[in-house]
């Protein structure tokens, strides 16, 4: 196990540098796959470890827990995901209650993967629940409150309920100018997406007023 482990450490360092040169190799693929199985082993190895040092209720095991999931979905791996999502989300909320942050990351997490199956109502429940948790404790105007309006924005836009997108859209845009300045890579991503709404509804006038205020 330990030659393994070290394999998979210097593969890790490989897979940063391949991501830089993805369209240039064409063996990216490949190396990535196996950079991505050194991952999830390094992962589970690590998950074993926590389990038998700290017990399977600890938050760090939630913690890690939710990471490996993210391997999972990001494979596409729907089904392995899931009930790592939960379990996580069900330690964070034992040993954290209810309210902490780290319980608001696994809600996202969850929704997002609810979100990407196309589970809209299995994923709103949850993406509100974790914008109520960052309003209670970081406050109205904090930038992981944005995030989460974004969730919310994407989820809406899906259901082509674009009244409710541009809504989110637009506080999250004023938590960003706000927190982070008018030039901030965010602030343009928010912009942009709210233009993008605009445009999925044909509101040429809109967009192009829209346009004019931002620049003025």
């Amino acid at each position: 196990m330990g030659r393994l482990l070290s394999s998979c450490i210097g593969g890790q360092v490989g897979r940063r540098r391949l991501r830089s040169a993805a369209v240039q190799s064409p063996a990216f693929g490949v190396k990535r796959t196996s950079a991505e199985r050194c991952e999830m082993t390094l992962h589970k190895r690590a998950l074993s470890i926590l389990e038998y040092s700290l017990g399977s209720e600890h938050p760090r095991v939630g913690i890690l827990l939710r990471d490996l999931a993210s391997l999972y979905n990001d494979q596409g791996r729907y089904l392995d995901a899931e009930p790592l999502y939960k379990r996580s989300l069900a330690i964070s909320e034992k040993a954290l209650g209810p309210d902490h942050t780290d319980v608001a990351d696994s809600l996202s997490a969850l929704a997002a993967l609810f979100l990407s199956q196309g589970r809209n109502d299995d994923a709103e429940p949850l993406f509100k629940r974790a914008l109520e948790i960052g309003e209670k404790v970081l406050g109205p105007n904090h930038p992981a409150v944005a995030a989460s309006l974004n969730n919310l924005a994407t989820l809406y836009f899906n259901q082509r309920r674009y009244a409710d997108v541009e809504s989110s859209y637009k506080r999250s845009l004023t938590i960003l100018e706000k927190g982070l300045g008018p030039d901030h890579p965010d602030v343009a991503l928010s912009l942009n997406n709210l233009a993008l709404v605009y445009t999925a509804q044909g509101r040429k006038k809109t967009l192009r007023r829209y346009r004019g205020v931002r620049s003025q």
